[in-house]
């Protein structure tokens, strides 16, 4: 996860694979994948959006400008889980947002797992909060917002 899009392409992967993961044993697997600012997603619910979902935000990077020639930043991201449940059906939503808090956690954890080779690791907590009633298609989860430490950007010249 050296570049924005290798970040991306982790996720994308873990989506696309989460049917036989074991990390979603169960029946936790996870049916679409957006990589998503607000337009985007209020977009994508126009077309048929598979649930359960992730839909991943775009990182923020924090690099140090002292660079120590090791070029280790510090990277924020986020991704929600969600699930699209008929209005005023409240047991829907309470399965769903159950479900959701279920598979994001594994997310968490097969991600904290592929850090540890690379020498990075999460910065802090995670924060985790409801996503409740999102855009058009009534959608309920879970947000997971965390900070990873030791993000190389060697991909990436500053000069």
């Amino acid at each position: 996860m050296t570049t924005p899009n290798s970040y991306r392409d982790w996720f994308k992967t873990t989506v696309a694979n989460s049917d036989t993961d074991p990390y979603f044993d169960g029946g936790l697997d996870i049916k679409d994948f957006y990589y998503a600012d607000s337009g985007r997603l209020i977009e994508a619910t126009r077309s048929k959006i598979e649930y359960p979902c992730l839909v991943l935000e775009v990182p923020t990077y924090f690099f140090p400008t002292t660079f120590a020639g090791d070029y280790k930043a510090r990277m924020r991201g986020a991704f929600s889980i969600v699930k699209g449940c008929k209005l005023d059906d409240y047991e829907s939503q309470d399965n769903a947002m159950n479900e959701c808090m279920r598979i994001g956690v594994r997310v968490l954890k097969k991600l904290r797992d592929s850090m540890k080779p690379q020498g990075a690791y999460f910065d802090g907590d995670a924060v985790i909060e409801a996503v409740l009633s999102l855009i058009v298609d009534n959608n309920y989860g879970y947000r997971f917002e965390f900070s990873i430490y030791g993000v190389y950007l060697y991909d990436i010249s500053p000069c």
